[in-house]
């Protein structure tokens, strides 16, 4: 039996590693059993698995896109059941309260941004980063300044930027480089001094 099993559809095809979901997932098992814990990250179907807690890491969605991957999601044999979200829902009006109320029943959510206070069954683990990737030299000159642009069915974040204010940035710290992240077509991509397209596969 495992302590922590984190899982989620396979984004992206069979084998992908490049929507958040796969990589959030993959990263805070990667941690969890650091900490000594048995943790194990996997994508459905996971059906000969058991396990003390359970962590969805799929997107967030309303009641038929719970609905979409619950036999999956139920074929693990866990006492537990989380999942994960970018905020709480405490007094706002949002699509996946339906979601966030089936794991409160069950075990709870696991909130990234703490901007908003939290109910007593979320708990904020923040975002996590790839320190095997990112390292922290305290005496190095950090110079690069990072944007993303989430995408989706129901975002566009692109859309809201204003170019022009990375003139202004440009002029007030004229040391920084600027790099952005969202969709390969984004319009906005030519202001960047360098533009990573979401979908790369992890490795690069």
């Amino acid at each position: 039996m495992y302590d922590v099993v984190v899982c989620c559809k396979p984004y992206g095809g069979a084998g992908a590693f490049c929507h958040f979901p796969n990589v959030r997932g993959f990263y805070l098992a990667k941690y969890l059993a650091r900490t000594g814990l048995k943790a194990l990250f996997s994508t459905y179907p996971c059906s000969k698995l058991t396990s003390r807690v359970l962590i969805c890491s799929d997107y967030e969605g309303g009641a038929d896109w719970l609905e979409g991957f619950l036999p999956e999601l139920l074929a693990v044999k866990a006492e537990r059941l989380y999942c994960m979200a970018d905020a709480s829902l405490r007094g706002r009006n949002h699509e996946a309260k339906p979601m966030h109320e089936w794991f409160k029943a069950r075990g709870g959510v696991l909130v990234h941004l703490s901007w908003n206070s939290v109910e007593m069954y979320e708990h904020v683990t923040g975002l996590g980063v790839d320190t095997e990737m990112v390292r922290y030299y305290p005496k190095e000159i950090r110079n690069v300044i990072a944007f993303d642009f989430p995408s989706g069915q129901h975002v566009q974040a692109w859309k809201d930027f204003r170019p022009e204010l990375l003139r202004i940035l440009r002029d007030a710290l004229p040391g920084c480089r600027f790099f952005g992240s969202g969709p390969r077509d984004a319009p906005i991509k030519e202001s960047f001094d360098l533009w990573v397209p979401y979908g790369e596969d992890h490795s690069s």
